[in-house]
């Protein structure tokens, strides 16, 4: 989840790229701050995670 001004702006899915690893791409398209929320789960384990970072655009 891509967030912007508290707002949610984009969803983006993620693909497995290695263990304990996910990736994805999200274009944004103003300068300022946002906060990148990811929550990941693995069925076959049921591992879990949610990590949130806040980035800014410049």
């Amino acid at each position: 989840m891509v967030k912007y001004n508290g707002n949610i702006i984009d969803t983006v899915p993620l693909s497995f790229s290695s263990p304990s690893t996910f990736k994805g791409q999200a274009a944004v398209s103003e300068k300022g701050d946002y906060e990148l929320i990811v929550y990941a789960f693995d069925p076959q384990t049921g591992n879990t995670g949610v990590d949130k970072v806040r980035v800014s655009v410049n």
